[in-house]
């Protein structure tokens, strides 16, 4: 029997719709934490009244953010451990007892996984999943990002590593700042089969939007933590490159067309595995909407990374802070 006593921390934000199914999960799993802390975030809908006869519930009545209610959850938690999760996540029944497994035989600061499906039916839902999944292949078993709807840190780590950063309003890259200062004291261990479920974006203009946060605020945090750009994190090492020729995809649509069209191959070349991936698994008809839709989604990342250098421009570094409040 392991020594950890474990609490579970979830941010939560109207999320009526897919909390009781997180919750229902963590009810059932073979190792039982402590306690499970769900943050309401500012709801305005049923979040707090689902929560309330499964989990201990906390306010944040001026709507922190992601990063501000999981802070708020772990300054509260009374377990060795603070796992965190989503409450668009459904984790396995094995979920905890994996992780304070690897805490009890590896000498680690943290434990990360990923994504094991989505929950849907919506296509954009299964490509995004499937395009995190081909990004993150070949993680190896020691990391230095992760994600923070699958993680678990020792609760003295995380308060020496400062909490995560508040700057954000949504979940974006909270968690790569977060785990990267682990990384920078301890080890990160990467377990790779044990995934949670997902509720991915249901619309284009939903994972449209969530893409262009991504893209701004990697800008923002990439100017405060330039060692980024040396380390191999959860978003993946072609990313960058993709951005770049996504620019000069744009900017060639001033010039002769071939220019443009030589842009446009490479961003598919880039996307090839993904996208027999996405042949092999879904078909020739998701195959012909992807290869439509990457130029779309990668050029979104460019006017995403655009609204980033506005915002560090207009802020100025001074006024930036990354401690948690």
């Amino acid at each position: 029997m392991s020594r950890y006593e474990v609490s579970i921390v979830i941010p939560a934000y109207n999320s009526e719709a897919t909390l009781l199914q997180c919750l229902e999960a963590l009810e059932q799993q073979t190792y039982p934490p402590l306690e499970i802390i769900v943050v309401d975030d500012g709801s305005t809908d049923k979040t707090v009244e689902l929560a309330q006869p499964k989990a201990v519930v906390l306010h944040n009545t001026n709507n922190k953010g992601a990063g501000g209610a999981r802070n708020t959850g772990a300054a509260a938690a009374r377990g060795d451990i603070i796992a965190f999760t989503d409450s668009d996540c459904v984790p396995p029944s094995q979920w905890l007892e994996k992780i304070v497994r690897v805490f009890d035989q590896d000498n680690v600061a943290a434990v990360a996984g990923g994504y094991s499906c989505h929950i849907g039916k919506s296509l954009i839902g299964k490509l995004a999943f499937l395009e995190l999944s081909h990004r993150r292949r070949r993680f190896p078993d020691y990391v230095q990002t992760a994600v923070s709807n699958n993680f678990a840190v020792k609760a003295q780590i995380f308060k020496n590593a400062g909490g995560f950063p508040e700057m954000f309003v949504g979940a974006t890259l909270e968690d790569m700042v977060l785990s990267f200062k682990i990384s920078c004291l301890a080890k990160i261990r990467w377990l790779r089969d044990n995934g949670v479920r997902h509720h991915f974006p249901e619309t284009y203009l939903e994972y449209l939007k969530q893409q262009h946060s991504f893209a701004r605020d990697t800008v923002v945090t990439y100017k405060h933590y330039p060692q980024l750009f040396r380390v191999r994190t959860h978003q993946g090492r072609l990313i960058h490159a993709e951005m770049l020729v996504a620019a000069f995809s744009l900017c060639a649509l001033c010039k002769p067309w071939p220019w443009a069209a030589i842009g446009f191959c490479l961003l598919w070349t880039i996307n090839l595995l993904l996208l027999l991936d996405v042949f092999s698994k879904l078909g020739f008809a998701a195959l012909v909407l992807t290869i439509l839709f990457i130029p779309i989604r990668d050029l979104n990342w460019v006017f995403g990374v655009f609204m980033g250098l506005m915002r560090v421009f207009r802020l100025g570094p001074q006024k930036i802070k990354w401690t948690a409040r």
